[in-house]
């Protein structure tokens, strides 16, 4: 007799699960058939997929591209570095290859590679925009309308910008620049990808569709910000501006700057000091000067931060536009925002804010200086208890490791600076013993943490290893947490879209939230979040397969409950 046939059962849902004794993420990305790639960042990552499928790296390959693992870098036959999943690094048969008479490029791209990568896209092409020194693209940027879809849309191009030039237009999708895939990634990364490129040259290859406008996520952009060489008018009502050049030399150009306020020009950002014999001394700058541009960039608005970096890449012959709001009257009532920074390119280079015996010297112009709190006892922050309801600074000794704690940005969910959500076990802040969950990091290695820091810049400070790392902390004398409930419907073949980390004491950390899952669309859980119940059972102690389990085998409606931490304002 023969046996009926065996119906496929479906394969549960997947969720990530994050090791508790980790410090890395895992990554998920949902494909449009809600299946799931899950990439492992560390081997103590904990999750639950299919193993990859064997592949080949052979140029004539008949493989198909979903069978291949694209992640990672290759390089082309030039020699030039480029993402596996570039069209530079297409796998093509035998008969491909041999019909395809064109020569690669450095990036290996042919039309023929772009048209089987994205022909089914669209119309498919490539230009190259060569950029000159002191000019910017001018090019505006949007995602996607659908919000469940990361892509990259040229959404405005400046007429007085390099690329209005060119034949790109509104509505174009870039998917690739010199070999890096920005096809499926956020529009918000990709100003920091192209500056990192190293040259002049940029290849970008462009799907063209029509209507193609229909797909930005906001209007095109008709408005763009004021190009210094044509719109002089906005430093119109600052008074004494002039133009300065400085030959910037191996010693930078000799100058600290601050951020401050001043009663006749208002925010800004102006020289607090000025190295002696230096490039700026002898070009006839003065403390207490305001800087409105480095070469075409306009300071006007800016942070500090920004500002020193506009300086410190700044090459050659530096032409600053700076004006003197300084009158014979006393200044130093004016408030301070921040402490200063040095701009120097040496390493002997010293940074200290402008004293008040210079600020009064009659050569040189009065410099807005900070209020003198009250003097306190100098404690060793090596040594130093944090003390509640103050800010106390730390320094813990880290020996170029991590320090070991997992906190969240101000943008995501926090008022006012940074949380520690978890100290992990065996870590350098578990050894120290001085940090505590839910304490708020108001500055990190001199860095400000506030509502002005993005999520990615305390990441990077966090990670930055250094010998030691100087923290300033506050502690609130109560938990500043709330307790929030929320309820999600889970449908079959959807996914919650998220990542989290085990083996804390009071639940799963929510660390990452991923696009196009239940919790990205409903939008109430936010990263960070601990969630200690879900359906009334408690997750604090749930091991990696029970965990795993429980998120997997849920349908219908689910209730999670939420420690979330706030901080105090101050």
């Amino acid at each position: 007799m023969i046996p009926p046939p065996i119906t496929p059962c479906k394969t549960p849902d997947r969720e990530l699960i994050h090791d508790g004794n980790s410090s890395t993420f895992i990554d998920e990305i949902q494909n449009d058939e809600n299946d799931t790639k899950i990439s492992i960042k560390n081997k103590k990552d904990f999750c639950i997929a299919t193993p990859p499928l064997p592949t080949t790296e052979s140029e004539n390959s008949s493989d198909e591209e979903d069978t291949q693992n694209m992640e990672g870098k290759t390089f082309t036959k030039a020699g030039v570095e480029i993402d596996r999943a570039s069209a530079g690094n297409v796998r093509r048969s035998k008969e491909e290859s041999a019909i395809d008479t064109e020569q690669e490029d450095c990036f290996g791209y042919t039309t023929c590679k772009l048209k089987k990568k994205y022909g089914s896209m669209g119309q498919v092409f490539m230009h190259v925009i060569i950029r000159k020194d002191n000019g910017y693209l001018g090019i505006s940027l949007a995602g996607h309308r659908d919000r469940t879809k990361m892509a990259c849309f040229i959404a405005g191009i400046n007429p007085k910008g390099m690329a209005s030039s060119t034949p790109l237009e509104i509505g174009d999708e870039i998917v690739e620049v010199n070999g890096i895939v920005l096809q499926g990634r956020s529009h918000l990364n990709v100003p920091t990808i192209l500056k990192s490129i190293i040259g002049t040259s940029l290849k970008f290859v462009i799907i063209r569709r029509k209507p193609s406008a229909d797909d930005l996520a906001v209007k095109p952009v008709t408005q763009f910000p004021l190009c210094l060489d044509e719109d002089e008018d906005v430093f119109a009502h600052y008074t004494n501006v002039r133009m300065v050049q400085i030959k910037k030399g191996n010693s930078g150009l000799g100058i600290m700057i601050i951020e401050g306020k001043h009663a006749e020009v208002g925010q800004g950002i102006f020289i607090s000091d000025i190295q002696e014999g230096s490039m700026a001394d002898m070009a006839g700058l003065h403390i207490g000067e305001m800087i409105l541009a480095v070469n075409k960039d306009s300071l006007i608005g800016c942070s500090y931060e920004t500002a020193a970096s506009l300086l410190k890449k700044s090459d050659g012959v530096v032409v600053l536009k700076i004006c003197n709001p300084n009158k014979t009257k006393e200044t130093s009532t004016n408030s301070i925002t921040s402490t200063s920074i040095t701009v120097k390119g040496s390493s002997d280079a010293k940074a200290c804010s402008a004293s008040p015996d210079k600020a009064t010297q009659s050569s040189r112009p009065v410099t807005p200086m900070p209020k003198k709190s009250p003097a306190k006892e100098v404690v060793d922050p090596s040594k130093a208890l944090i003390v509640p309801n103050e800010n106390t600074t730390i320094e813990i000794d880290t020996n170029n490791k991590p320090l070991g704690v997992v906190a969240v940005g101000s943008e995501l969910n926090i008022h006012t600076d940074a949380v520690i959500i978890d100290i992990l076990p065996d870590g350098i802040a578990s050894k120290d013993k001085r940090l505590q969950i839910f304490d708020q990091i108001t500055e990190i290695n001199g860095n400000k943490i506030n509502q002005d820091c993005s999520e990615k810049q305390l990441q990077k400070y966090l990670k930055d290893l250094q010998p030691k790392m100087r923290l300033t902390i506050f502690r609130s004398d109560v938990e500043s947490t709330e307790k929030v409930e929320f309820d999600l419907m889970k449908k079959p073949g959807k996914q919650f879209g998220i990542g989290l980390r085990i083996h804390h004491p009071k639940g799963m950390i929510l660390t990452e939230v991923l696009p196009g899952g239940i919790i990205e669309l409903d939008g109430r859980l936010r990263k960070g979040d601990i969630i200690t119940h879900i359906n009334s059972e408690s997750v604090c102690n749930l091991s990696h397969e029970d965990s795993s389990i429980l998120l997997k085998t849920i349908q219908g409606k689910a209730t999670f409950k939420v420690l979330r931490p706030i901080p105090k304002k101050r």
